[in-house]
């Protein structure tokens, strides 16, 4: 099966994109992270956990399990927290 995928972001009012895109069709991983707007480093939550999700979930492997994505949040969530302090993001 070919899957064709696209992003597009709009930064609107503030100062710096807040939100990040995960788009990987090759595997199977898809996600939109919305960095919550007025608190710190947004944009670095967004971006950071676009990033660790795709990390954990090819950490996780194949085949593709029922929970693996929720999975890779999670485990994501935590290093993001290490990673970055104040803020937050949505996914």
């Amino acid at each position: 099966m070919k899957i064709t995928a696209a992003a597009l972001q709009a930064q609107g009012p503030r100062s710096r994109q807040e939100d990040a895109v995960l788009c990987e069709p090759q595997e199977g991983v898809f996600g939109v992270f919305d960095g919550l707007g007025g608190h710190d480093d947004g944009d670095l939550n967004s971006a950071g956990a676009a990033r660790l999700v795709l990390e954990k979930w090819r950490e996780a492997g194949r085949p593709l399990v029922p929970g693996k994505l929720d999975e890779a949040w999670t485990q994501a969530r935590e290093a993001l927290e290490a990673e970055v302090c104040g803020g937050d993001t949505t996914a």
